[in-house]
């Protein structure tokens, strides 16, 4: 059985604070099951919603290497990835965004392509 602790050390984070509620250790990994599958259909709706494949490319082989890319900066009031918001708050986040893969990611960032 793995603990929260134990949890938190695989994502690379410290607990904040000893283990004061209740929650059993299984309830506890079956909660950050739901939530991670949670996430991972969310981001598959949003993907969908941004027409499923890279804007630069066109690759949409898998979900895990495609991300959004905010056109401005400074519009971006917060992250997409790995947040636990209404599909509705994050589909206005998304609307601010182009999809593209990590590969034309890096590039637009590295200056190399332009959106």
């Amino acid at each position: 059985m793995i603990t929260y602790s134990e949890i938190m050390k695989i994502k690379g984070k410290q607990p904040l604070r000893k283990k004061t509620s209740k929650v059993s250790d299984e309830r506890r990994k079956k909660i950050v099951l739901n939530v991670t599958k949670w996430r991972i259909r969310n981001k598959q709706k949003l993907v969908e919603y941004k027409g499923g494949k890279c804007v630069k490319c066109g690759y949409n082989r898998c979900l895990s290497s495609l991300t959004f890319h905010h056109r401005d900066p400074l519009l971006k009031e917060m992250r997409i990835s790995g947040s636990t918001r209404s599909f509705e708050k994050l589909k206005k986040e998304v609307d601010k965004c182009e999809l593209v893969c990590n590969n034309c990611h890096g590039e637009i960032h590295s200056g190399l392509i332009v959106l």
